[in-house]
């Protein structure tokens, strides 16, 4: 018994001189602050969200924790201040809670908390803003970290809100959409936000009225079926992007899959839109059989920052007057299949961007479709391109893939700029393999595609398009400039 009790004392005395050593090693001065810092390492004191929509949540944000002093210090007490009630989460050392105690930081380390908020509807159309805060309690001393949020009403489409089902396409592929009502009208009251596939029945028009907003969720796409018409503003463009308003989304291609035209689906406008950051900005499918209206009318648009094509046919009929497209990560404008396109005074360009890596040629016009297994569909090709920029970093912005053994392939460019190595007499009166000189050079950074007063696209234009005013609005008189923009002295 007395050397258990020797052996046990022994312990007791080892645990207290371990106890005694590690407090020494903790720095209890009330004095020894902690620091915060964002994620470029600046000193923060609140830690700022960008506008969130009601329920959608946000992008997870985060600050770090830093013990700049000699020794090892303990944070007795993490609360986030506004506990269950809170919009906001928090995780700290991968610790998801709302309380945390007795977190020790080593001497000159640094520790994260992960923030992440969502917000719950409310009445009114303006941005609101929601304020919390995480505090600190380090040796009776009281810090904190301010969270911010800036919140916003919208309207929401998705499985919640609407009425699904399974959908079976000609190709025999399938896919759950929820219907949009019948002959809708979307007005600029608040944002519109697509959570889920979203379908226009083909006996159904959506109408979408200048200023209106269009957020559409990760991985959704809008399936038009019916007719779907845009009357945007020179001045009030209806816009559609992804839902992620961070400032790191700005420019990030592939954020929603794009606007898809299945079909049978005719009669479509859009007019002064922007569609950016999307996979395909538009898709348009085959006409059906015995149907002659156009599939889509496409005027005074700008698409931009696509992880594929901006604007991709299939059997298309697209007419397209004073549209600007490019930064694709494959074709700016890619023709398939065949179809019937005419681009009047438009812009497609292409180059590298810390987005995109610009290989494919800015253009291309095939008509036919490789299927697999050494089969192909083909259809007759006639794309007539007027007054038209076509330019990249590429030696050569077109790629013609035409059988004339499967079907017919004509084109024809009038006017237009063109960088490419090849010379064909279907090329009239066009500017080959010379800078359009954009205001900016270097314009996939700046997005200005406006003329300098030495371009060759100046009154090199055919009048005969007709086209009385460009993307702008401005007016033009005697012979029109190349592309989208008019040049004004």
């Amino acid at each position: 018994m007395t050397k258990i009790f020797r052996f046990i004392s022994l312990l007791a005395f080892v645990a207290l001189i371990i106890s005694s050593c590690r407090k020494d090693l903790l720095i209890t001065d009330p004095s020894a602050i902690l620091e915060f810092s964002d994620a470029l390492g600046d000193p923060l004191d609140t830690l700022t969200f960008d506008t969130v929509f009601t329920t959608v949540g946000s992008t997870t944000n985060y600050f770090k924790i830093k013990n700049t002093h000699g020794r090892a210090i303990k944070i007795s007490e993490i609360n986030l201040a506004g506990g269950n009630q809170s919009a906001f989460r928090i995780n700290v050392d991968g610790i998801t809670g709302m309380h945390f105690e007795d977190i020790e930081i080593a001497s000159n380390d640094s520790m994260y908390v992960f923030v992440e908020v969502t917000v719950d509807p409310v009445n009114g159309n303006n941005p609101f803003v929601i304020v919390d805060s995480v505090t600190f309690l380090t040796n009776g001393n009281s810090q904190r970290v301010v969270l911010e949020a800036w919140g916003q009403n919208a309207h929401f489409y998705s499985k919640e809100t609407l009425t699904c089902q399974l959908l079976e396409f000609d190709d025999g592929s399938s896919l759950t959409l929820c219907i949009l009502n019948c002959n809708d009208n979307w007005i600029d009251d608040l944002p519109h936000v697509i959570i889920d596939n979203v379908y226009i029945d083909s006996a159904c028009t959506l109408t979408i009225n200048e200023g209106v907003r269009v957020y559409v969720h990760a991985n959704a796409r809008i399936f038009t079926a019916g007719t779907l018409i845009v009357n945007g503003m020179q001045t009030n463009p209806v816009t559609f992007q992804g839902d992620r308003l961070e400032s790191f989304f700005d420019n990030k291609p592939g954020q929603w899959d794009g606007l898809h035209f299945l079909r049978g689906s005719v009669n479509n406008v859009i007019d002064h839109a922007i569609i950016k950051n999307s996979v395909i900005g538009i898709r348009v499918d085959s006409l059906s059989e015995n149907i002659s209206e156009p599939n889509l009318k496409l005027n005074n648009t700008i698409i931009y920052n696509t992880l594929s094509s901006g604007i991709l046919g299939l059997t298309a009929e697209i007419d397209a007057v004073n549209c600007l497209v490019f930064n694709a990560s494959d074709y700016v404008v890619q023709c398939e299949l065949g179809g019937n396109y005419n681009f009047t005074h438009c812009t497609f360009y292409n180059e590298s961007s810390s987005y995109v890596d610009h290989e494919e040629s800015v253009l291309r016009l095939s008509n036919y479709l490789n299927v697999g297994d050494g089969l192909s569909l083909d259809d007759t090709l006639n794309a007539n391109f007027t007054n038209c920029i076509i330019y990249g970093g590429n030696d050569d912005e077109i790629e013609f893939d035409g059988d004339a053994s499967l079907s017919l392939y004509n084109y024809m460019f009038t006017n237009c700029l063109i960088k490419t190595d090849t010379t064909v007499s279907n090329f009239i009166n066009c500017i080959n393999n010379q800078s359009p000189e954009f205001v900016v050079p270097e314009a996939m950074e700046e997005f200005n595609f406006h003329l300098q007063s030495t371009s060759p696209c100046i009154d090199a234009g055919d009048i005969a398009a007709g086209i009385g005013s460009d993307l702008d609005g401005v007016g033009r008189t005697g012979n029109p400039d190349i592309g989208c923009y008019e040049f004004i002295p």
